[in-house]
């Protein structure tokens, strides 16, 4: 296999991951014929964020079990996610034991 191909593999399986995030959390909705993926832009770049921080050493795997779960909140919406000096920061939501 050349480092290409290997490349490549890495893309595909980090693309699968992000699309299996999308779908488990059910992050596309259809209304009639509008589509709505309002947190898909800020899951994609935390996700392709982490996995490289993974991949180069910055994340170790208990950091990168803590961010699935602040992604997932994310997608529940009990908490914002915002871009701090290129990483992204959590902060919580006001207080919706609905949501909890």
């Amino acid at each position: 296999m050349k480092p290409s191909d290997n490349i490549l593999e890495q893309e595909r399986r980090q693309k699968e991951y992000i699309l299996n995030f999308v779908r488990e959390h059910k992050l596309i909705q259809s209304h009639g014929n509008v589509i709505s993926a309002e947190k898909i832009f800020v899951i994609n770049a935390s996700l392709r964020w982490a996995i490289e921080s993974v991949r180069d050493g910055k994340m170790t795997g208990a950091q990168w079990k803590k961010f699935q779960r602040t992604l997932a909140q994310y997608a529940a919406g009990v908490v914002k996610i915002k871009w701090v000096r290129g990483k992204p920061k959590s902060t919580e939501v006001a207080n919706d034991r609905r949501k909890r």
